[in-house]
């Protein structure tokens, strides 16, 4: 890659100091709005996931106006945390019923990234990874631990021998 790769143009530096001035404005009326009772809820359940999703809102609308790939994974991966964080502070569940949605989040990001990079084989790989481990937490929090674990095994064995199958055909 050369040097002029990296420039951006003023168009695109512009839209991305906008949509992360944009993006933590939102943040801040929200909390402005909790913190005089507009909204009703305890300010500390929702200060942290609420900056979080505005970081994630800020990398992932800055980087689509940068072209940057990486910045659109990692700022979607960063969102799905911050909502995830948001909604398991306000839901009576807890964590452990949501705990799913943090393991697969790197999934949800390359769900959404592989429209923009079209490199399927990588995204789909970590998506296969990370929605299984996320199936396997799902079950975990309304099932036995011990049968979940079990059946994880079964899966994770099976995508072993398979992938050993299809490298084999990638090589002939």
């Amino acid at each position: 890659m050369n040097n002029t790769s990296w420039h951006l143009s003023e168009k695109q530096k512009r839209v991305s100091t906008l949509c992360v001035g944009i993006s933590l404005l939102a943040c801040g009326i929200f909390l402005f709005l909790v913190a005089c009772g507009v909204v009703e809820v305890e300010i500390k359940k929702v200060l942290l996931p609420s900056f979080v999703t505005a970081l994630g809102l800020a990398t992932v609308s800055s980087s689509y106006a940068q072209d940057n790939h990486l910045g659109i994974w990692l700022g979607w991966l960063v969102l799905t945390l911050g909502v995830a964080t948001f909604f398991g502070q306000l839901l009576a569940c807890g964590y452990s019923k949501i705990l799913f949605v943090f393991v697969s989040s790197p999934a949800v990001a390359s769900t959404i990234t592989v429209f923009k990079t079209r490199q399927y084989a990588v995204n789909f790989k970590i998506m296969a990874v990370f929605f299984g481990a996320g199936l396997v937490a799902l079950l975990s929090a309304y099932f036995d631990k011990a049968l979940v674990l079990s059946f994880g095994l079964i899966v994770l064995a099976l995508a072993i021998i398979f992938s050993a199958f299809l490298r084999n055909k990638e090589y002939k």
